[in-house]
């Protein structure tokens, strides 16, 4: 203490704080003492109201137990026959089964929709007539679901139900227990009965067993019945309840706070059982000796006093800390400016802290170096802006050089691409025709570059892709359009490039020549429809001949007839194939007349579920249809309409697994309507999406992959659906899944 002087700036600085401290720590110990009683005192009240939902839980997990096990037989089928036909006899061995699944069901009994007794634990007793608790068989029969009451029991229906010992167990001739009723129904819904049964409370010396493991010693809970205790944790703590409880739970109140209980007083929170009709039949008390409350209290005084003590003793050490610390720059600094006095001119002071001070001696210090680094950190910095700027020219130089090698290589590209490219900018402004585009629409040079796309639109070539392109500009995204130019079929491939801002850049346009490949497309197609029409007339005389031979040859082994109906089969499928092949070669040349009328979208969804109920069946699959009836008619043939929906239907039932669900749904747009069929099996891998709607195509899909097919289902359905005016699109359902979507046209004159 040798550093502390009087009317020192150390020994002042030290005296305030401890000052501010001492004061601090005294008030902060007033209020907390102040404040301790009121908070032990309110978390005895929460912990004693937690451990009376613990025994409100406990006491209702029996009840719980008693409404799911009755519940099951309630449901079942032999159950409702007995009932109906009042075989006691099965009824009671029913009851005694029951009774061994919940032992602790004091009384069981099955009642009619009357209320009279049918059959009872226990088949010697009489029955016929009714149970009681009228109130209660009435609400819960009535309402048809499950229902539980607290009600008081007199000692005749204990007897009456076989409880020898319920004279013995009631208090002033009745019991506390809790009812249960289970409705039995019959398969229309309709009422036919019910199960009662009873777990009598008073007396039960195990009931509350569950609950006195949880709560703990200290914990005292009872179920009191008339002010006397039926059932607790702690027998003979808990007697009798006393007449300020009672008083309070007699007026529909809980009451908290301290009771005498015998010659005890407890702390207590306890709230009134009320039966179906509201009247108070008992209590639920749980209690907290004052031994624990007064040991709480002074467990939170000694940890604030040792918590003080401990922190008076620290405030002296830091006051001391914080008057050494804050004093010593001023010290410091005091000692630079007395060499500054004394001509020294370069003295130098400790900043031995980061706060004011230290900013202080920092900017001291900085005051006598600045300008003799000046001019040094000038030098360094000019030397490393020149070294910059000239590592900087070269890396320009390099990068110059890289890009026009990058556009060269891009030219030759383009140059050398089979498929022709043509750019054109934000503002229809061409900006790049490579040699093939000009070789397909005829142009003698690229001397296009740089002009409008209204001037090669004049030669006829690209007038068709103007609208197409303008829909892109506003949707962005991809687009494919067919093309006829200079005698030739193209394939264009219209795609945007967005700027910075987001907005479309330049629009990207390749074209493919695919002349020969529609030539060969449509050769092939008319092969395959000759060959088809050619095929079919034997194969319907073969599979006449199979069917007579089938139906009359009684001398067939059953070798040779598995092997007819084996070829039988395969003519069937044969046939099918080429009725598919020959339907689309007829759509595809208009031989087939489209009759267009108006439809209602859920009619023609019925018909082609039920088409296909019997292939659901077999393969379990749900079909739900949600299509409402009330959409806007549609333009189309009934019949081809109802062939796309089968034909969508039959692929989502066949390559769904079992259990699986297909819905069918449908939605108005602005001049059409929607219809989707969803499943939720694998969704369709991207690789295979681009031949759904090709012909001859199949998409393998796990356990539907061995289900055979044409692969000309879906290419049908498109031809259909666009001679209709409308498209079909697969949207994949990442979740798991696939959505076909028909889109067809309202009828114009409901629209």
């Amino acid at each position: 203490m040798s550093h502390f002087r009087k009317n020192s700036l150390r020994t002042k600085l030290f005296l305030s704080i401890l000052l501010i401290l001492l004061v601090s720590y005294s008030i902060l110990l007033y209020f907390t003492f102040a404040s301790v009683k009121t908070f032990v005192s309110s978390e005895v009240d929460q912990q004693l109201l937690e451990n009376l939902k613990l025994v409100r839980a406990t006491s209702r997990i029996r009840t719980d137990l008693t409404i799911s096990s009755l519940s099951q037989p309630a449901a079942a089928q032999p159950v409702r026959q007995w009932l109906m036909d009042r075989n006691q006899t099965q009824m009671t061995d029913a009851i005694q089964r029951w009774h061994e699944v919940l032992p602790f069901v004091d009384f069981m009994a099955v009642v009619d929709a009357n209320q009279h007794v049918v059959a009872r634990l226990g088949s010697k007793q009489p029955t016929g007539e009714e149970f009681g608790f009228a109130s209660l068989l009435k609400k819960s029969l009535s309402s048809l679901e499950p229902m539980a009451s607290t009600e008081l029991i007199s000692a005749d229906i204990l007897h009456r139900e076989g409880l020898k010992d319920g004279a013995a167990r009631s208090n002033k001739g009745q019991a506390l227990a809790v009812v249960i009723v289970v409705p039995i129904k019959d398969r229309s819904g309709q009422l036919i009965g019910g199960i009662v049964a009873g777990d009598v409370i008073s007396g039960d010396a195990r009931y509350m067993e569950k609950a006195t493991g949880l709560l703990g010693q200290s914990i005292i809970a009872a179920i009191s019945q008339n002010g006397r205790m039926v059932a607790g944790t702690a027998a003979g703590v808990i007697e009798e309840l006393p007449h300020s409880i009672l008083h309070a739970l007699e007026r529909g109140l809980t009451f908290h706070g301290e009771a005498t209980f015998g010659k005890r007083k407890l702390h207590a929170i306890s709230e009134p059982l009320l039966n179906l009709q509201g009247e108070m039949v008992g209590a639920i008390t749980v209690a907290m000796s004052p031994e624990r409350y007064r040991f709480m209290r002074q467990e939170y005084e000694r940890n604030i006093l040792l918590s003080i003590s401990v922190g008076a003793l620290l405030s002296f050490v830091i006051a001391y800390l914080v008057a050494k610390r804050l004093t010593a720059p001023l010290q410091e600094l005091t000692k630079g400016v007395h060499c500054l006095e004394n001509g020294d001119l370069h003295p130098q002071v400790k900043a031995v802290t980061n706060d004011e001070f230290g900013l202080l001696a920092a900017a001291f210090n900085r005051m006598v170096l600045a300008l003799q680094e000046r001019d040094a950190t000038i030098s360094g910095k000019t030397q490393a802006v020149i070294e910059l700027n000239e590592q900087l020219e070269a890396r320009v130089h390099e990068r110059t050089a890289q890009l026009r090698e990058q556009a060269r290589l891009q030219e030759e590209i383009l140059g050398s691409m089979a498929e022709g490219v043509v750019v054109i900018d934000g503002q229809d402004q061409i900006m790049l025709i490579n040699p093939a585009a000009r070789e397909m629409f005829g142009f003698d040079s690229a001397a296009y570059n740089g002009q409008s796309f209204a001037t090669i639109c004049q030669q006829g070539a690209f007038c068709g892709l103007q609208k197409d392109i303008q829909q892109l500009r506003l949707a962005g995204g991809q687009a494919l359009v067919a093309i006829a130019a200079a005698g030739k079929y193209l394939q264009a491939n219209l795609s945007t490039v967005q700027g910075g801002d987001g907005s479309v850049a330049c629009v990207v346009m390749s074209f493919r020549d695919v002349t020969v490949e529609e030539a060969i497309d449509r050769m092939k197609t008319e092969f395959i429809a000759t060959v088809s029409h050619e095929l079919k007339t034997p194969l319907t005389s073969m599979k006449g001949s199979l069917q007579y031979i089938l139906g009359k040859g009684k001398w067939l082994t059953s070798a040779e007839r598995e092997l007819l109906e084996i070829c039988q089969r395969n003519t069937d499928r044969l046939i099918r194939l080429i009725t598919s092949i020959l339907d689309i070669s007829t759509i595809e040349s208009g031989g087939v007349q489209f009759v267009l009328t108006p439809q209602v979208a859920s009619e023609l969804v019925i018909s082609a579920v039920e088409e296909l109920r019997g292939l659901a069946l077999s393969r379990n699959v749900t079909v739900i249809n949600t299509v409402e009836a009330d959409l806007p008619f549609i333009a189309g043939d009934h019949d081809r309409l109802i062939q796309v929906l089968s034909n969508l239907l039959a692929n989502a039932i066949k390559f769904s697994e079992a259990g699986k669900v297909v819905k069918v749904q449908a939605r108005a747009l602005d001049r059409h309507l929607a219809i989707s069929i969803i499943d939720n099996n694998r969704t369709i891998p991207e690789a295979a999406r681009g031949k759904l709607f090709k012909k001859f195509q199949q998409i393998d899909q796990g356990e539907g992959g061995n289900l055979g097919g044409s692969g000309l289902g879906l290419a049908i359905s498109k031809e259909i659906v666009e001679r209709h005016g409308g498209h079909i699109e697969h949207q994949p359902i990442y979740s798991g899944g696939n959505e076909f979507i028909i889109t067809i046209p309202l009828f114009e004159e409901q629209a």
